[in-house]
Parts: structure tokens; sequence; C-alpha cells
């Protein structure tokens, strides 16, 4: 189903500024010209657009130089650890898997977590503590992912001074955030608190 223009300009007017700013730093990067046109009206009318704002759309629309994806990533790895705040290391990321099981039932999860070395091998540690607690006792599966996560988690421990390749995913994935807040450490500290708390 389209929409008219007239149909997307009187959604937008409709949408609370929280929704529209969202739209304008993630999701600017899917919608075609003329929607943009009339997302960046529609901030203009409510005064929430500036250099920052526009920058953040305008680079969700091309692809990352090597120079800005390695800019952006530096941005990233010179921050504060979100958990300690030591600025002795340089943040990396690391995916780290847990299993829960409850008999029959099995439940796999994995997140990408930033953070320095040592808070990436202690989040690692209580996944493994929580696997084996939790993992173990589904049948047949909770033996089988319990060992899938503990491997993968083994891995990423021996990798967390080695930069991931999730990191530059990560970059590209949030290119419109970190454009936007690139100059607002506070800000930009917050966007990997919020990676951090997501679980999938």
């Amino acid at each position: 189903m389209t929409f008219t223009a007239e149909e997307i300009r009187k959604n937008y007017e409709g949408f609370s500024n929280e929704k529209l700013m969202r739209i304008a730093t993630e999701n600017a990067g899917t919608l075609s010209p003329e929607v943009v046109s009339i997302l960046k009206d529609e901030l203009r009318k409510r005064h929430l657009i500036d250099e920052h704002i526009e920058r953040s759309i305008a680079i969700q629309a091309k692809e990352l130089t090597e120079q800005e994806l390695e800019a952006f990533i530096n941005l990233i790895e010179t921050l504060p650890c979100p958990i300690c705040s030591t600025t002795s290391q340089r943040l990396n990321l690391s995916s780290v898997f847990s299993v829960t099981s409850f008999i029959i039932i099995t439940q796999f999860k994995g997140k990408n977590v930033i953070a320095c070395p040592d808070c990436l091998v202690k989040s690692l540690r209580r996944a493994d503590t929580s696997t084996f607690l939790l993992g173990l006792w589904g049948i047949p599966w909770g033996v089988i992912r319990s060992v899938k996560a503990l491997v993968n988690n083994s891995i990423s421990r021996k990798r967390v001074h080695q930069r991931s390749p999730l990191m530059k995913e990560f970059v590209k994935l949030k290119k419109g955030e970190i454009e936007r807040w690139k100059n607002d450490s506070t800000n930009l500290l917050n966007l990997i608190k919020k990676n951090n708390e997501y679980v999938g």
C-alpha cells in the first residue's frame, strides 16, 4: 500500500516530537527523497531541526567511507566504559550468550555488549554462570544450546582485546545517531547504554 505525499504529511503532523526525531536519526536512510523532504518540513515547523539533525539525515542516505567509519568507531572506542566508567582501556563489542531452560522449554539469548575488555570478560562470565545454573535443564535442547553458548562466550573472551568486526556493523546501523551525537559524549554514551540493555 502506497501513501500520497499529503497522507504522509498528515501522518507526520500527528507524530510526537520524539517519534519524529527517532525517524530522523534512525530511519531516514530507508525513506525516499520526497518523504525525507516532508520529514524535514515537519521538523522545521516544530523548530526541531539543526545542523546535527541535517547531517544525521544526510549520512543515512549514503555509505560511510572508510575514513568516516574509522572516525565513528574511534568515537565509540574512546568513550568511558558504560559499565565501570574507566577511560584507561578502549571499548570493544562482544556477543554475550546465555541459555535458560525449564524442562521442555529452552531459551537461547544473545546480546551485543559494548564495554571495556575487563567488563566484557565479567559479562561473559556472568552469562556462563547463568547458563550453568539455568540452561542445562531443558530436554533435549538445554544441553545442546548451553554448550553452544559456553563455546561462543569462550571464543569471545579470548578476543576482548581485538577490535570486533561487529563494531563496524554497529556503527553502520547507528550512523545517524552517532552523527547526531558525535560532539556530545553524554548522549553518545547513552546510545551505548541503550544498546547494552537490549536483549535479542
